[in-house]
Formats: structure tokens, C-alpha cells, sequence
């Protein structure tokens, strides 16, 4: 669940900056652009990218798993303001 909410918060931090994107921005983030910015210092720099990197030991990529992030908060986004 804590890494449900780092993405969530990343996704937040790059796409809230961009007022055209909020009507639409969780369906329209792809994660392969979520695990480029990820080497960005700048980019979510409050979230533990060590929390988000445990995906690795279980096997996951961090695409595979940012895509299974952004599939499970679909059908919350209003709720949770994305």
C-alpha cells in the first residue's frame, strides 16, 4: 500500500503542474514516462525512491509495477484527486 501511495504522489507532483492534463491526467499517464522522470532528482523529490524500488526484489520492473499502480487507482482517481 505505501508504494501505491509514492506513485500516487509522483504522478500528483508531475501532472498537477499541468492545468490541461487534470480533466484527464491518471487515464492519460503512461508508465514508461512515470520511470523516465523517476531519475529525475526533481521529480516527486519528497518520495523514497528505495520504497518504490522494493518492486525489483519481488521480480517486478518498475514499469510493470507503475502500470499495475496507475490500473489500481483508476477507478478511485476522483477520490483521491487525480
Amino acid at each position: 500500500m505505501q508504494l501505491t501511495r509514492e506513485i500516487a504522489f509522483t504522478l500528483l507532483n508531475h501532472y498537477i503542474r499541468n492545468e490541461k492534463m487534470m480533466a484527464h491526467c491518471l487515464a492519460s499517464v503512461k508508465s514508461k514516462s512515470v520511470v523516465k522522470r523517476m531519475k529525475e532528482k526533481s521529480f516527486a523529490d519528497s518520495v523514497n525512491r528505495e520504497n518504490i524500488l522494493e518492486c525489483l526484489k519481488i521480480g517486478l520492473s518498475l514499469e510493470a509495477f507503475t502500470e499495475i499502480c496507475i490500473h489500481s487507482m483508476l477507478p478511485v482517481s476522483k477520490e483521491i484527486g487525480l
